[in-house]
């Protein structure tokens, strides 16, 4: 989607929420990360959390052990997750669209599904307003020595709901 100069809680409210978010039931995230052995959630972990959709990461490394591990339901029992430590990103690609092509290929289902979820869903949406993925990266600074620490929170301070803050 063009979006222009809009925010990201701006692209989300005026661009996808109604027309994207709305009317599915399942969300394919393709975070940017594919090749590289690493974990990053970015706005299209947050938008497909926010819009209450099941998540299936695309070609990710292990984005749904790491959601889970920050408290979010991932749906293990009904989405299929096990492609996510496949170690070719193009296989991880194919076996999360194949693991889970009759959740796909089935909107009845899904959405039957997502009606019988939505206390876990709304659960998700609490768990996100901790803003875990914040709360993580403290804990990860907190382990380094002091001088490395103080240098890694101010400029941790500088980005805060994903604009940068001007320092007087």
């Amino acid at each position: 989607v063009k979006n222009g100069n809009f925010s990201n809680p701006e692209t989300y409210n005026y661009l996808l929420k109604h027309t994207v978010f709305e009317p599915s039931c399942i969300s394919l995230i393709t975070e940017p990360l594919c090749f590289e052995r690493e974990t990053l959630h970015t706005e299209k972990t947050l938008m497909a959390m926010y819009g209450g959709t099941f998540p299936i990461w695309i070609g990710g490394w292990r984005l749904a052990d790491y959601a889970r591990s920050l408290g979010f339901d991932v749906f293990d029992d009904i989405i299929d997750h096990s492609y996510q430590d496949l170690a070719d990103p193009w296989d991880r690609c194919y076996y999360a669209v194949k693991n889970n092509l009759d959740l796909l290929t089935d909107f009845d289902r899904a959405k039957l599904l997502i009606e019988q979820s939505q206390t876990r869903l709304k659960k998700n949406l609490a768990v996100l307003e901790t803003n875990p993925f914040q709360q993580d990266v403290m804990l990860k600074i907190n382990q380094y020595p002091e001088s490395t620490r103080s240098k890694l929170i101010r400029i941790s301070i500088k980005y805060q709901h994903g604009h940068v803050k001007n320092n007087p």
